[in-house]
């Protein structure tokens, strides 16, 4: 074991502590937005192990969940969930976690997930194989997807707005189940161990996947996107399995893909779509819902200034995230459609507002199609 992960399992041991702590004494929680919860254990753990991977590592970035991007410089960078699970820990749900993963020159080299009500330590390094408490795993040997158990996760927010209930009815239907831990990191831990066959899930943060991935990977299981493509901790969309049902996985994901598409997004050229989203978005985007394909429009840098439908939006996008900024609602145009009824919660979608409510649609499942 590197000193790299030999300091992780050491953090995470004593953050999970920390947080077993307030587990057991029952905590209060707030609210980060409408629907994220965050309590005072987030930040009590995340400052523990964000001050001792600076004494030990100090050239080193750290990326967490709570605190963002601290010292962007060097080779070297952490990402920290230091409580993965934060609703399942502010209901007295048992199931949490602390995860730590290292990334050298943009490949994940080591990653711990520790559990520390049920005191188990997963532990990964790049080329040295996965453990949990000590133990190698390996991923299980399920064959069929008609035979597997897998996971899925859904954001705190806009849940039913979500392209994923398309996904978890299909496999549900098609496998021996589908679970909902409310914690990434503890799937992708279970996956490597061989407790889940498959997990797959939208919109994660890298600081979510990070650990489990290189997890999962060192126990002899495949990772990828859910169209296939190499498994990138910034992508939309990433599964993660036993290697035996992957593909059988990514066709019935494709099925999925092609359904909900034909559904509710029209074939029209990516810059038609673009221009649609960026004029018709409303201000209740979901951060997660707004990703456009990170290759074609990486780079791509748009301010505007829109009266789509008659409601005023303005909207940047850059480095592919599509972004409300503000809503401009005191036009003529916005009064009017607001007094016709054209605009609001409840009125009809007539008119403009009918072209507001598809454009908002059109970029929602454009994000899973890039």
């Amino acid at each position: 074991m590197t000193s790299y992960l030999e300091t992780a399992v050491e953090i995470a041991r004593e953050a999970g502590a920390l947080l077993a702590h307030y587990f057991e004494r029952g905590i209060s929680f707030g609210l980060k937005g409408e629907f994220d919860l965050v309590t005072e254990a987030d930040h009590a753990s995340e400052t523990l192990v964000v001050e001792r991977l600076h004494a030990r590592f100090p050239a080193h970035s750290v990326l967490g969940e709570e605190g963002g991007l601290r010292d962007k410089t060097g080779e070297y960078c952490w990402y920290v969930d230091p409580l993965d699970g934060t609703t399942n820990f502010a209901h007295g749900y048992p199931a949490f976690n602390v995860t730590l993963a290292l990334e050298r020159r943009g490949e994940l080299i080591a990653g711990v997930i520790f559990d520390p009500l049920h005191q188990e330590m997963f532990t990964a390094e790049l080329g040295g194989g996965a453990f949990l408490n000590g133990r190698r795993i390996r991923v299980s040997t399920t064959g069929r997807l008609e035979e597997a158990l897998l996971a899925t996760g859904f954001p705190s927010r806009k849940r039913h707005e979500n392209v994923n209930v398309h996904f978890f009815h299909q496999v549900a239907m098609s496998t021996h189940g589908v679970r909902r831990s409310g914690s990434a990191a503890l799937d992708l831990a279970y996956v490597a161990c061989g407790r889940l066959d498959g997990f797959w899930e939208f919109g994660l943060n890298p600081w979510d996947m990070a650990a489990g991935l290189l997890l999962v990977r060192e126990a002899g299981g495949r990772t990828s996107t859910m169209k296939g493509e190499p498994a990138d901790i910034r992508g939309a969309h990433v599964t993660a399995t036993n290697g035996r049902i992957h593909s059988a996985l990514l066709e019935l994901f494709g099925d999925v893909f092609e359904r909900v598409r034909a559904e509710y997004v029209e074939e029209v050229s990516d810059r038609t779509l673009i221009e649609a989203a960026i004029n018709g978005m409303l201000t209740s985007l979901d951060p997660h819902s707004g990703y456009l394909d990170t290759e074609r429009y990486r780079d791509m840098q748009v301010q505007t200034r829109g009266e789509f439908g008659g409601l005023g939006i303005e909207v940047t996008m850059e480095n592919g995230l599509v972004k409300v900024v503000s809503p401009i609602d005191d036009t003529p145009a916005y009064r009017a459609g607001v007094e016709s009824g054209q605009i609001g919660p409840g009125s009809p979608l007539r008119g403009g507002a009918r072209r507001v409510a598809a454009a908002r649609l059109a970029c929602r499942y454009y994000c899973c199609w890039a």
